[in-house]
């Protein structure tokens, strides 16, 4: 099956310029274009034709929870239509045989070829603070590296983000660990004061966690982990774009002090993602999600309702560019995944993972992995 995309503006290999040329689609592949005879043209004249996004931090969708078992299906299709082709299945705190078990499944599920291509499993939790859980449960894994090499072995190299509050103890050294073992240690959950993040970044931790939420407050006199993610070059911040756990000027704070470059847009996605208003059952605790926002009993936000597609909207809003936004939300999280050999941008030879948006980038047509879900 051979599908060509012509007349419309195509985002470079480096998402920094829009190119008017066409892209073909053979398989699940993109190739270059011979010029003969495709089975179906699509005629992108005035929109944009974009690497599908890459969600590096998701828990589910569409009533599924990654971290339980079941079939992925439906949540990989809905997340295909919203224009997500990539995602990172990420677990939250939960026991040693729990984190285990939802590892070896999503392993299983990932061999699944439907919808939005797995690629990566994001930790979340085993070693967070007690004292900033926002909606997580409680930490239940103790902080030594054997365990961090037991829950790395059991993701079969899949394993590719750690979260971790830097301040406890025990923390350099998984970081350490999971540096050498090639994995991304990313601080979050954490009242880290300004020096304890600092020594973390020294120590290898390249990730800031939902940046903002979860964190300690930044303060003037102690800037505190937000201080230091946000000037050190060395670490690249996520971003929910939702304008909910983040207000528009804070998003705008985030770019303008990081620049998109080292920013990555996630959503933070729990299996209420995209399912209406209600009271829902998430992990034996309830989630109450009203106007769209879903909060715990406590009143803490707990996780976003929406894809990153829209958080990708929200920001083009903003007046951010379309160029940045590829950066953010497709090219920076499939370096960050190790992925960008073959996804993440629109290449010759690259997983034919695409989107064809109108200027507000709602999308008109979307391929993940060949396969036209839109």
């Amino acid at each position: 099956m051979k599908t060509l995309i012509e007349n419309g503006y195509v985002m470079d290999a480096e998402c920094r310029r829009l190119e008017r040329r066409s892209v073909c689609i053979e398989d699940d592949i993109i190739v270059p274009y011979d010029g003969g005879t495709c089975d179906s043209v699509i005629d992108a004249a005035g929109q944009y034709v974009l690497p599908g996004w890459i969600d590096i931090h998701l828990h589910g969708a569409f009533g599924v929870n990654f971290a339980k078992e079941g079939c992925f299906d439906e949540a990989r299709l809905w997340l295909a239509r919203e224009g997500v082709t990539t995602v990172a299945p990420t677990v939250s705190t939960r026991p040693m045989d729990e984190t285990l078990a939802a590892i070896r499944h999503i392993l299983t599920q990932r061999k699944r070829r439907v919808g939005a291509s797995f690629e990566g499993i994001h930790l979340e939790g085993p070693f967070i603070s007690p004292d900033k859980l926002g909606a997580m449960n409680p930490p239940d894994i103790a902080r030594t590296v054997e365990n961090l090499d037991i829950m790395l072995d059991a993701g079969e190299g899949q394993v590719r983000i750690v979260a971790l509050a830097p301040e406890l103890d025990g923390a350099l050294a998984l970081i350490r660990r999971g540096v050498a073992r090639g994995v991304q240690m990313s601080l979050g959950h954490t009242l880290a004061t300004y020096v304890e993040a600092m020594a973390a970044i020294e120590a290898g931790a390249s990730f800031a966690t939902h940046t903002f939420n979860a964190m300690r407050a930044y303060d003037h006199r102690e800037p505190g982990v937000l201080g230091a993610v946000l000037t050190e070059d060395r670490v690249t911040c996520e971003m929910i774009a939702d304008m909910v756990h983040l207000a528009p000027a804070t998003a705008k704070l985030i770019l303008r002090v990081k620049g998109a470059d080292r920013v990555i847009l996630i959503s933070d996605g729990s299996m209420i993602s995209g399912l209406p208003d209600g009271d829902y059952d998430m992990d034996g605790r309830i989630r109450y999600v009203r106007d769209g926002v879903s909060r715990n009993a406590n009143g803490n936000l707990a996780s976003s309702t929406v894809s990153m597609a829209q958080g990708a909207r929200n920001l083009r809003r903003l007046g951010v560019s379309i160029e940045e936004i590829s950066r953010m939300g497709a090219l920076n999280p499939a370096r960050a995944l190790g992925i960008d050999s073959f996804t993440g941008s629109i290449g010759d030879g690259h997983r034919a993972d695409v989107l064809v948006c109108d200027g507000t980038l709602n999308c008109t047509a979307v391929f993940a992995a060949g396969e036209r879900i839109v």
